[in-house]
């Protein structure tokens, strides 16, 4: 500016010692002109200048400033703790895991109640039928039993027995166990003799005293030891756990042989023999055997009467062990089920805990994409900031 001011000064100069000549006027003239355009333009840059410097100047002021926050917010950034989200995340695995387990048990016993169910009701049903066949068994018995006491308890022979203080005594068809086939062989041979009763001769000496309303027989046992019996004879065909009969026995069926069929009575050699039906031959005689109605069938009914009552001790055994496995069964199912709402309720609250476990761990792992999206921008922001900078410096 100075130098302008001083050569305006030298040309106004000129000018003033050259005013005669016009051309040299002109001149001068014209280059005040253009150093007061050059004076005019230089001030302007100069307040452009000016002007620019304060704007850099307050560029830079407001990117310190900028610079200063985000670095202080990126002091204050906190991160979150890794180790708190990688616990979240291994707590979440595990409740998944043993959600799993809970519902594969959950499953396992859904699975084995139908099994179980038909399990019971199988059960059920054997209980059912062996109870049935018990009841059946015992009722048979009980009716044959009852028909077994008539047989020497009704009318008057039984009224006679009371008195006597033998209606509780055991008869003989009792007492013994004939081959099958034989009981009728058997009563024919011994007849009214298989009602005896057992006895002394202090009973034989009563009874005569006051003789029964009808035929009886008493047996006078001895103790003697039971013979052997000849194989095929009637005797050897008739057992007896009583050892108070075995000689009773032996008298009563002593030398009667058997036969299969009724028609080799005919020729049978000589002796007794009697056949299945009952008829008997002896060495003068043939006697055709027609069952007394009042004693018949008592030996086949006492048969069935001890079949029946092992047969009731194995129904017995049966239904009992099938109420066991009923119970077993009931058990087996309340069990099941039991656990099998256990298992529900534990599946339940174990999704519960994954759930929680989940939200903890997906707010941990969005915190931690926030933080890092947000440190991303600072460092972004800060990076900007220095580059502005070293351009507005620069500038």
């Amino acid at each position: 500016r100075e130098r302008a001011e001083a050569d305006i000064a030298r040309q106004e100069a000129a000018a003033e010692s050259l005013p005669e000549d016009e051309k040299e006027e002109q001149i001068a003239g014209a280059q005040v002109t253009e150093a007061r355009r050059a004076l005019n333009e230089a001030e302007q840059g100069l307040r452009l200048a000016e002007a620019d410097r304060g704007h850099a100047q307050r560029a830079i002021e407001n990117l310190a400033g900028r610079r200063v926050r985000v670095e202080q917010e990126r002091a204050g950034l906190v991160a979150p703790d890794p180790a708190q989200l990688a616990a979240a995340q291994e707590g979440e695995a595990r409740a998944e895991d043993e959600l799993a387990i809970q519902q594969e048990r959950v499953a396992e016993l859904q699975a084995r109640i139908p099994e179980l169910d038909g399990a019971l009701r199988t059960a059920r049903e054997r209980l059912a039928v062996a109870h049935r066949q018990a009841t059946e068994a015992r009722a048979r018995c009980y009716a044959l039993k009852q028909l077994q006491s008539r047989v020497q308890q009704s009318g008057e022979i039984g009224d006679w027995l009371r008195q006597q203080g033998l209606d509780q005594a055991q008869p003989l068809w009792r007492a013994i166990q004939v081959e099958k086939g034989w009981e009728t062989a058997v009563e024919a041979v011994l007849r009214e003799r298989l009602s005896a009763l057992a006895g002394d001769s202090d009973l034989a000496g009563r009874v005569l005293t006051s003789p029964p309303p009808t035929t009886f027989t008493i047996g006078l046992p001895d103790g003697a030891a039971a013979l052997a019996a000849t194989a095929g004879s009637l005797r050897s065909r008739v057992a007896c756990a009583d050892a108070r009969w075995a000689g009773v026995l032996d008298e009563w069926l002593a030398g009667i042989g058997t036969v299969v069929a009724a028609a080799e009575l005919a020729t049978a050699p000589a002796g007794s023999w009697v056949c299945p039906e009952g008829h008997l031959r002896t060495p003068h005689g043939l006697t055709l055997y027609v069952p007394d109605a009042r004693i018949h069938g008592v030996i086949e009914r006492q048969r069935e009467i001890e079949e029946l009552d092992r047969l009731i001790e194995g129904r017995e055994m049966e239904e009992e062990a099938g109420r066991e496995a009923q119970e077993a069964a009931e058990q087996a199912l309340a069990t099941a089920q039991e656990g099998l709402a256990v298992s529900r309720r534990a599946a339940q609250e174990a999704q519960q805990r994954l759930h929680a476990i989940h939200v903890e761990a997906l707010k941990l792992t969005q915190a931690q994409a926030r933080f890092d999206e947000r440190a991303g921008q600072l460092a972004a922001d800060l990076e900007d900031v220095v580059q502005s900078e070293t351009k507005e410096r620069e500038e």
